[in-house]
């Protein structure tokens, strides 16, 4: 060993012996305290105390069964049981500091425990070797034991077995160095023994390696693994035989076989001398990952995925001091004590001045970069032009790491204000800098340059886990779409674990005011930059590149937002046209054509029954251009709705179509088609089919009555039958028999409402009269204290106000309704449904219903005033006027009346267009 390869091996041992580190997250962290405690009574108490009196008083030969001693029938089984209770500590140990995340793939999770068996069973191997094997397996062992030791860290950087078996060969004294405490320790005891004494010490070990920087001379590598590497390579390929399955090998080719090789050409293919492993380069006292190459695998109907992947970007970690000053900061951030905004200003550009030079670092750590986003939701503009800039270069590593992606993501979403401003008062001025350092750019210029950054890489940071929400986000900036994460529904800004954190943490999102227009105001060189990310994704890839993308989840929402946020001039309908054209194997290109593309049926097939691909499906129905619209319509789903109505997945699909239906002729071939299929659709739950059939005959100002007629033949009620109880079927979604057989606690139970239920109820009120009375006439013959209680349910609150308010209703039928709720008006202003319904009812109510209206709400008015419903409700119904000035109260209310009828024709009209105009 030369002196260079003793000195890394001294480092080695000397992190190895950080116990400072331990007892600091030990006496800091509640979680980690209970974790140990909990191993500690496992492994020290149960496990190691039952190993010492197994052994001490039950090691004779009288203690036998079967020809083994009670120690290891005992033993093994209970070493077992303690193993999986173990790898869930290390597992809680490892996320008390932030270093992992839960989700393993079950492949992972098997190719982990094969490479374990292997490393077992190759050290046992080696002692086997004469006069030296002890020796080689014990270096061996060591070195092993470091790998164990850093596993968590290299799972949170996203390594493959193979690139941490290379790292480990190219920190061979390091490694040795790092593992040799532990390994003395446990080297020399029973198998028994030393599982016990090393599930005590491994905690320690992990906590250790969380912050140690393993240095090495990377050009000389010790192929120690070279056995373990073909070890695993034949145990994968048994696997794989014995399942005919080629995933396996193609993931066992990744992790083997590719991890050092360049990155190919777009498409997988490979370059000249690619076979040849490329040097991993790693600065001294960081770790960074070699970039992996495409892994291509087969996909539905035969299409070839080519899942790129991005270098897990690693900085160095954050020391310690830095670290508890963030903490400090954290406290601040969270329960701020500033006396004024000038105050605030002053703390937020101390913390600045402190974290210069270390952002890359910070936005990398768990903990920091939860600190880093809560810093930036309270900078001023300079300050994020600053951080930005500080950034810069760096977009696509940063972009596709797990912690630093959030960070970007919050800077983004920060900066759109900023350039708002800008372009509304000009770059705000800026600090004086230092001497020597260049000009500020303003932030339009900075996020051009972050697109400028990933540009070359758009197609696959838009399929990669983390990079792709920083995509979406980008890309509603540079549209000028106004950015309101609290209402982000569907997921498309953030991802499910990330709203989930700021929900349970209280973390605010960013939330689009009311007031405000829903663009904003935007320069050129944004749309000229937006335009440009369209093409290198509509245009510039292959079409299997972007039918791959099309049902992959993570890259699918990227491709929806490109469709949608496509503007209605010459350019933005080019690109969705090309878009769609590639998504849908050419049916752009094939407009006019009538021949069958067999390769498109069969992709069409699967796209609309696949969980992902279908919500493209559901977007290209909603924004496509009404020539496409009416190819898909009549070549892929007319004759087929009743078959894709009953799927699961499809029937969104359908949904959407019925939905944004075009023509009055479309709307009557899906009538034709599915007017027979209502009961079914009841019966298999499909009713979202039947309530976007409700909201499209509205829209279209047809087949009302044949929709209305097919919803009550569903439920048994055919025409020219008693249908008094249609409303209450229709709301629970049950059949006459259904009803008449249901008891009558059932029936007075307003939980078992139906949503879709209420919703259709709702639409068929928008019917003209002569179709809707028939949910009118059912209405009215229920008995008033039946459909009072339905004033104080989510669902048939709604429906009970769709009544009240709907222009289609005639006048003496609500007056009858508002008559019946006499004596009930009190309990509905104190109600959080009812109050909506007394709402309606007032503004539909004549001036002799509103003095009754007021006169009983004056005779609780005192118990109304203390009530947080039940006084906006007297402030509605401006009770203190109608006490005090009646005649004026009166006057008042009638003048309100007048310029409603005067008026109607304004106010009720619908604020669907009804004629929608597409290009």
């Amino acid at each position: 060993m030369s002196s260079e390869h003793a000195a890394y091996f001294l480092k080695g041992v000397g992190d190895a012996f950080n116990w400072s580190r331990v007892i600091h997250l030990v006496t800091t962290s509640k979680s980690v305290q209970h974790t140990l405690l909990k191993s500690l009574a496992l492994n020290g108490v149960a496990y190691l105390g039952i190993l010492v009196i197994l052994e001490t008083f039950y090691n004779t030969p009288d203690h036998h069964l079967f020809g083994y001693s009670y120690t290891d029938l005992t033993g093994y089984p209970l070493y077992l049981i303690c193993l999986v209770f173990n790898s869930k500590f290390y597992t809680q140990i490892s996320q008390g500091q932030k270093m992992v995340d839960e989700s393993l793939d079950i492949m992972s999770s098997v190719r982990t425990v094969i490479l374990y068996g292997n490393f077992a069973l190759f050290i046992a191997a080696l002692r086997f070797i004469p006069y030296i094997g002890s020796a080689i397996s014990f270096l061996v062992y060591s070195i092993i034991m470091s790998y164990y030791c850093f596993e968590y860290k290299w799972i949170n950087l996203d390594w493959t077995i193979e690139q941490r078996m290379v790292f480990a060969e190219q920190h061979w004294a390091y490694y040795l160095g790092f593992g040799l405490p532990a390994a003395i320790i446990t080297f020399f005891l029973s198998t028994l023994r030393a599982g016990g004494v090393f599930a005590l010490v491994y905690p320690s070990y992990i906590m250790m390696a969380s912050v140690a920087a393993p240095v090495g001379n990377t050009s000389f590598k010790l192929n120690i693994f070279i056995v373990i590497r073909y070890m695993n390579q034949c145990i994968m390929s048994g696997i794989r035989y014995l399942s005919g399955s080629k995933d396996v090998m193609e993931t066992q080719k990744d992790n083997l076989g590719r991890a050092n090789k360049k990155r190919g050409k777009k498409g997988g293919k490979k370059e000249e001398g690619e076979d040849t492993p490329a040097a991993i380069s790693i600065t001294p006292g960081e770790e960074s990952a070699p970039q992996k190459t495409p892994v291509t695998h087969e996909g539905p109907a035969g299409i070839v995925f080519n899942d790129q992947h991005f270098q897990a970007a690693h900085f160095g970690e954050v020391d310690e001091e830095l670290l508890g000053y963030f903490k400090n900061v954290e406290q601040t951030l969270d329960d701020p004590h500033f006396e004024s905004g000038e105050d605030q200003r002053l703390f937020v550009e101390n913390v600045y001045t402190e974290v210069d030079g270390n952002e890359f670092r910070l936005s990398t750590n768990y903990s920091c970069s939860l600190i880093l986003e809560k810093l930036l939701k309270i900078s001023d503009s300079f300050q994020l032009r600053v951080f930005m800039d500080k950034l810069s270069g760096k977009s696509v590593e940063l972009f596709a790491h797990r912690f630093a992606s959030h960070v970007c993501q919050t800077l983004l979403t920060l900066a759109a204000d900023v350039v708002e401003r800008e372009q509304l008062e000009g770059i705000a001025s800026t600090s004086p800098g230092k001497e020597g350092e260049g000009e500020l750019l303003s932030m339009e210029q900075l996020i051009l340059g972050v697109c400028e950054d990933i540009k070359p890489h758009v197609g696959g940071l838009i399929s990669q886990q983390f990079a792709s929400h920083d995509i979406r986000i980008l890309l509603y900036v540079l549209a000028g779409r106004r950015i309101d994460e609290s209402g982000d529904i569907k997921g498309t800004l953030r991802s499910k674990k990330s709203t989930q954190y700021k929900k349970e943490n209280n973390d605010t999102f960013t939330k689009s005011n009311l007031r405000l227009t829903s663009t904003r105001k935007v320069p050129d060189s944004f749309k000229a930059m937006f335009r440009t990310l369209t093409t290198e994704l509509a245009i510039n890839m292959s079409e299997t590149e972007v039918r791959t993308l099309s049902v992959h989840k993570v890259a699918n929402p990227v491709l929806q937002l490109l469709l949608e946020m496509q503007e209605n001039d010459k350019e933005g309908q080019k690109a969705k046209n090309i878009l769609i054209d590639r998504i849908l194997w050419g049916i752009v290109t094939d407009i006019d054509s009538k021949e069958e593309n067999k390769d498109r049926d069969a992709w069409f097939e699967t796209m609309i029954r696949d969980p992902v691909g279908s919500h493209l499906l559901e977007v290209i129905m909603k924004c496509a251009p009404d020539a496409i619209f009416r190819k898909i319509f009549k070549t892929y789903l007319k004759g087929k709705l009743e078959k894709f109505s009953m799927h699961p997945i499809s029937n969104f699909v359908i949904q959407h179509l019925i939905t944004n239906i075009r023509k009055n002729k479309q709307l009557d071939q899906v009538m034709t088609e599915l007017g027979g299929s209502f009961e079914k659709l009841l019966k298999f739950g499909k009713y979202g089919v039947i309530r976007s059939l409700v909201d499209a005959s509205i829209k279209m100002e047809t087949a009302q009555k044949q929709v209305v007629d097919a919803i009550a033949s569903a439920l048994h009620m055919p025409e020219g039958s008693d249908r008094k109880e249609f409303i209450n079927c229709c709301m629970r979604m049950w059949t006459i028999e259904q009803w008449n057989e249901a008891s009558q606690d059932e029936k007075l139970d307003l939980y078992k409402f139906h949503l879709q239920g209420s919703l259709i109820v709702q639409g068929i009120m928008k019917m003209e009269p002569d179709v809707n009375a028939v949910a009118v006439n059912s209405f009215l013959s229920q008995k008033p204290e039946t459909v009072q209680r339905w004033c104080f349910s989510p669902a048939g609150s709604r429906a009970f106000e769709s009544i009240v308010a709907s222009p289609n209703v005639n006048a003496k039928m609500k007056k009858k309704i508002m008559r019946d709720l006499s004596g009930k008006y009190t309990a509905l202003a104190k109600d959080k449904f009812g109050s909506h319904i007394l709402d309606k009812c007032w503004v539909a109510a004549d001036i002799d219903t509103k003095e009754k209206i007021a006169a009983e709400l004056v005779k609780h008015e005192h118990e109304l005033a203390s009530h947080y419903i039940g006084k906006s409700i007297l402030w509605t119904c401006k009770i203190d006027q109608y006490k005090r000035r009646h005649d004026e109260w009166i006057e008042r209310e009638k003048g309100a009346e007048r310029k409603r009828e005067m008026f109607r024709e304004i106010l009720d009209e619908s604020p669907l267009e009804k004629k929608r105009k597409f290009a």
